[in-house]
């Protein structure tokens, strides 16, 4: 009977650790995510559509098929003022070859965004 007992305990113990302890969170999550497309991901050429309230919405071709896409890009820093880098218009993705809508178009550690040529941006200020 004690050895009932005690197995019961181990195991609802167990399963309260199982069912209450959290993962990643969703920001860790997509961190993951934007790590494992730099590593092993695909290159395509693709079009920057709309940058709105820190959202790129792009679309790009994989065998004959558009995707369009967005990714937030509001948790990068991309320079002192916080513009966003480029102007709508090209733009390298990396994609998930497996899942091709799986793209990104910046990360951490790899950008697909034109940066925009200093002088081309003073002279637009003038």
């Amino acid at each position: 009977m004690l050895l009932i007992g005690a197995a019961g305990v181990a195991l609802s113990g167990t399963s309260a650790v199982l069912l209450f302890r959290k993962g990643p969170s969703a920001a860790e999550k997509e961190r993951q995510r934007l790590q494992l497309l730099h590593q092993t991901g695909r290159i395509a050429h693709g079009e920057i559509e709309e940058i709105r309230n820190g959202v790129a919405f792009y679309s790009y071709e994989v065998a004959g098929v558009t995707y369009t896409a967005a990714q937030d890009l509001k948790s990068f820093t991309f320079c002192e003022d916080n513009e966003l880098p480029g102007q709508v218009g090209q733009v390298i993705i990396k994609y998930d070859r497996g899942n091709p809508l799986n793209s990104m178009i910046h990360c951490e550690w790899w950008s697909g965004m034109q940066r925009p040529n200093p002088m081309a941006v003073a002279a637009e200020r003038i």
